[in-house]
């Protein structure tokens, strides 16, 4: 069975950058309906699947990003080790967050044991 044969790849399923968010921990994109549908696959606990909690997804992703890397078998891609992706799920993810995380956001983040990106 091949690397990604087992996972499933959620290609951001809008083509404008402002409707695209990136998680604050992991820097995974998708719109806003696929982190309701799907949550993020790399943060277990952050932002969970199918639970409709679109105040969470808001909260703990950003739009304020920088490039896209798009990963389909990120241990054996040599962007995904520059990019330090290559433990986290295929997919597309931001190249830089640029944020203002507030300190509550940070706080809960922390309390999670989730790091940001940026």
């Amino acid at each position: 069975m091949t690397e990604a044969a087992d996972t499933i790849v959620v290609v951001p399923s809008e083509i404008q950058s402002s409707k695209l968010r990136a998680c604050l921990s992991c820097g995974l994109v998708k719109s806003v309906a696929q982190f309701l549908a799907y949550g993020c696959e790399n943060c277990p606990g952050l932002i969970e699947a199918g639970t409709g909690d679109r105040e969470r997804v808001l909260t703990f992703t950003t739009t304020e990003f920088s490039g896209i890397t798009a990963l389909y078998k990120p241990k054996r891609s040599w962007v995904a080790r520059w990019q330090r992706l290559s433990q986290l799920v295929p997919g597309c993810y931001a190249v830089g967050i640029h944020a203002n995380v507030p300190d509550d956001v940070l706080e809960e983040l922390d309390a999670l044991h989730f790091d940001t990106r940026g």
